[in-house]
């Protein structure tokens, strides 16, 4: 992390104030969201699927349930 510039504060500032930017004519706009409380253990079932799936691609050896967990998790 380093410290702004006067000019890059007042662009950011401006920035977050207005909440709307264009760039190559597009415009985009800035919001605010609060993070799902189950981003985490999202993530952790998405690797959890992740090696379940390789396990089974690479001809490792898996259980039939694996599999019927992955095709209900639309992985397979």
């Amino acid at each position: 992390m380093r410290k702004l510039t006067k000019q890059e504060e007042a662009v950011l500032e401006n920035l977050l104030e207005e909440g709307v930017f264009a760039i190559e004519n597009k415009s985009y706009f800035i919001t605010l969201v609060e993070t799902p409380a189950n981003l985490h253990k999202t993530n952790k079932e998405d690797l959890k699927i992740e090696t379940k799936k390789q396990t089974i691609l690479q001809g490792d050896k898996f259980s039939i349930d694996d599999v019927i967990e992955l095709m209900d998790a639309g992985a397979l």
